[in-house]
C-alpha cells in the first residue's frame, strides 16, 4: 500500500471518529496487577488500568455486578477517550460502538435471576433529606455521601457488595451521610447501614436486568 493511500485511510478513520463524536480513542491490554488512577465522566476517560467489566458498566450505565460474561471481562486495559468539542452528547454512544468494534464484543441487554440484597427503610428518623450538588467519595472502610438519591446510594452499595441492591425504601429525596465499617467485613457494613441509616438489607433472589457480553 503506498503512502498516499495510507494517509487517505487514516484521514477517513479520523473523519469518522470526528463525525461520531470522538476526538481521541485508544485502548490496549495491560497487566491487571498494580496501582491505577482512573477518571471517567460523560466527556472523557483516562484509565491507567481498568477492568473491562468496569469499563462496560460505566459505558452502559449499569452496576458492575450486572455485567455478565466470560472470565476475560476481568482483563485490564489502558484507555484514553475524549469527546469532540460540540459533540459531547455523542461521546457515550460513539464510545460504545468503538469498544464493540475494537474488542469484537457482542453486548445484549437481558434478564437473569441472581442473588441480590433488598434494602428497606426500618427507621425513618435516621436519614434526613438534603439538597445541593451531589457527590460520593471514600476509601476502604468509609464513604462520604452528599445529596445522593436512593438510586445512587443503591449503586454504591451494589459496588460494595458486588451484587445487585434493590431499592424498596420508597424514598424519593436526596440524602447526605458519612458511613464507616470494618473494611472487608460484609456484616460490619450491613450493621453500619442499619444503625447509621435506618436501612435493613436482606438477601433474596430476583430477576434483574443484566448486560450479557460475549465475543463476536
Amino acid at each position: 500500500m503506498n503512502n498516499t493511500r495510507c494517509i487517505s485511510l487514516l484521514l477517513l478513520v479520523a473523519a469518522g471518529m470526528w463525525a461520531q463524536g470522538l476526538k481521541e480513542f485508544a485502548i490496549e491490554p495491560v497487566d491487571s496487577m498494580g496501582s491505577h488512577h482512573n477518571t471517567l465522566n460523560d466527556t472523557s476517560i483516562t484509565a491507567d488500568r481498568i477492568l473491562l467489566r468496569d469499563l462496560l458498566a460505566f459505558t452502559y450505565d449499569v452496576p458492575r455486578a450486572r455485567v455478565l460474561g466470560p472470565g476475560w471481562l476481568d482483563d485490564a486495559y489502558q484507555v484514553t477517550a475524549k469527546a469532540n468539542p460540540g459533540a459531547e452528547d455523542q461521546f457515550i454512544p460513539t464510545l460504545q460502538r468503538n469498544l464493540l468494534e475494537r474488542l469484537h464484543l457482542k453486548v445484549e441487554r437481558s434478564s437473569s435471576v441472581m442473588p441480590v440484597y433488598v434494602v428497606k427503610l426500618t427507621d425513618p428518623g435516621k436519614l434526613q433529606s438534603s439538597s445541593g450538588a451531589s457527590s460520593i467519595s471514600g476509601q476502604s472502610g468509609s464513604v462520604q455521601v452528599s445529596n445522593a438519591s436512593m438510586s445512587a446510594i443503591c449503586n454504591l452499595l451494589t459496588r460494595s457488595f458486588e451484587r445487585p441492591v434493590i431499592d424498596e425504601t420508597g424514598l424519593e429525596g436526596r440524602y447526605s451521610f458519612d458511613l464507616e465499617w470494618t473494611a472487608g467485613d460484609r456484616e460490619s457494613l450491613v450493621k453500619a447501614i442499619r444503625e447509621r441509616l435506618g436501612l435493613t438489607l436482606t438477601e433474596d433472589r430476583r430477576k434483574v436486568d443484566v448486560l450479557q457480553v460475549n465475543r463476536n
